[in-house]
């Protein structure tokens, strides 16, 4: 069934075929969206004119409280946060009006050239050639 909130129209399936069940968990889906439409309005008034750091804030909060996720998509949040507050330094003080897409794809180039930098505990670095060549040296 559709659910138009926030001018925004969701989407779930009741999983049902029975009429009067599926208006009850229609109404269910309704009042949950609603509720989340309202978080999510709340949390916009809180950062108007913040830092991109308050929102990341908020939103881990949320995360945390939401008890529909699991835990591993929780632990996985917490760790791109991690992961994007080390690859884009000024990330937690920026303006949230002054993030853009060229910011953001400037950032992912970034991110994927240098990286965080992590390396597991107990590994072994890689051993790179001394040349400028990616194929090892033939000549003795």
């Amino acid at each position: 069934m559709n659910v138009k909130v926030n001018g925004k129209e969701k989407q779930r399936s009741l999983k049902t075929k029975i009429f009067s069940v599926a208006k009850l968990r229609l109404a269910d889906f309704e009042r949950e969206e609603r509720a989340k439409g309202k978080r999510s309005a709340d949390a916009a008034t809180q950062i108007e004119g913040g830092s991109c750091g308050k929102l990341l804030e908020i939103y881990l909060a949320d995360m945390r409280l939401a008890t529909d996720a699991k835990a591993s998509p929780k632990f996985r949040m917490g760790t791109a946060a991690k992961a994007l507050t080390k690859t884009w330094p000024d990330f937690v003080t920026t303006d949230v009006r002054h993030i853009t897409p060229l910011r953001c794809k400037q950032w992912a180039r970034y991110a994927q050239t240098e990286g965080t930098h992590f390396v597991p505990p107990m590994t072994k670095q890689k051993v790179r050639p001394k040349s400028m060549s990616p194929w090892p040296s033939t000549k003795p």
